[in-house]
């Protein structure tokens, strides 16, 4: 009886060996696909993060030449408008002085009238 025993106890023994290995076979191959996915996760943010970097300095550059362009076509349409002042002050000036101009022959006529009717 101790031989059976002996026999079905090294059996046993054997047997849960066996499945001791071969979980710890599938849990060793488990890890690994885990790591493996977990590498290619990590490459791929990487890259991603890699883009959103070039792209975020494209954008700050796209801003920084918008802002250029438009300080400039500001800065040139104030000068614009500096100019059309002047031109507008000095057709201002001018119109005064015609209008003065035929006030005074207006008035010079009417005196002659008087003089001329009197």
């Amino acid at each position: 009886m101790s031989s059976t025993f002996r026999h079905w106890k090294d059996r046993l023994q054997c047997s849960t060996k066996r499945n001791i290995c071969q979980s710890h076979l599938l849990i060793d191959d488990e890890f690994k696909n885990l790591r493996h996915t977990t590498d290619l996760l990590l490459n791929d943010n990487n890259l991603l993060k890699a883009r959103i970097d070039k792209l975020d300095e494209r954008y700050q550059q796209w801003i920084n030449d918008e802002q250029n362009f438009l300080l400039k076509r500001i800065e040139n349409l104030e000068n614009e408008n500096h100019q059309l002042l002047e031109i507008y002050l000095t057709y201002q000036i001018q119109n005064e002085t015609c209008i003065r101009s035929i006030t005074d022959l207006i008035m010079k006529i009417l005196l002659t009238q008087q003089v001329y009717f009197s």
